[in-house]
């Protein structure tokens, strides 16, 4: 009885808005999305990955994962956007016709959502740029383990830090923290 009245109009719910997936002002058509690639991809002038391009729309729910993955592959089809190998790594790099489509159609997408769309990728880039400075290691010793950080810098080191744990699990979500909160750790100790 509860289904049908459910779905024969009794309680009134919108389960497009709820699956979608995305925020008010995210995009669920798959031209805006294909757009909204081409324009990310065209602005940052830096191939991503697929994982990168999901994490930068699905972070700030800023487009359905099912309207993406369609958009994404319609893009290689058409040739909007093309993979290349980098680091053992497809990723995927703005075309001219995807940079021409991009110029001609960008100012079809909102400011903000264009404007978060970029600012998030770069949060992104420069994260992941940092992490490839930074060194955590685990050490056995006698009594315990320690558990060292060190940020690299152009010359000299930047920090590094060694802290003591009890045991291998203290030392690993110690591991996880310095890796997930490099920065906020440098500022803390400034």
């Amino acid at each position: 009885i509860f289904i049908v009245y459910l779905f024969d109009g009794g309680i009134n719910m919108d389960f497009d808005g709820y699956f979608a997936g995305i925020e008010p002002g995210g995009l669920k058509d798959p031209y805006d999305v294909k757009l909204l690639i081409c324009y990310l991809l065209s602005t940052i002038s830096e191939p991503l990955s697929e994982e990168q391009l999901n994490y930068i729309f699905q972070s700030e729910g800023l487009v359905n994962y099912f309207s993406y993955t369609v958009a994404l592959k319609e893009l290689l089809e058409s040739g909007h956007i093309k993979p290349v190998a980098e680091q053992n790594q497809t990723k995927y790099a703005i075309t001219e016709l995807g940079q021409d489509s991009s110029k001609k159609l960008q100012s079809s997408l909102p400011r903000s959502l264009r404007d978060k769309v970029v600012s998030t990728a770069l949060q992104l880039l420069t994260r992941l740029e940092r992490r490839k400075n930074v060194e955590i290691s685990l050490e056995h010793v006698e009594d315990g383990y320690l558990v060292h950080c060190r940020i690299k810098d152009v010359g000299s080191d930047l920090l590094q830090l060694t802290m003591y744990a009890n045991n291998e699990i203290q030392a690993k979500i110690m591991k996880i923290h310095f890796e997930r909160d490099t920065d906020l750790l440098y500022r803390t100790i400034l």
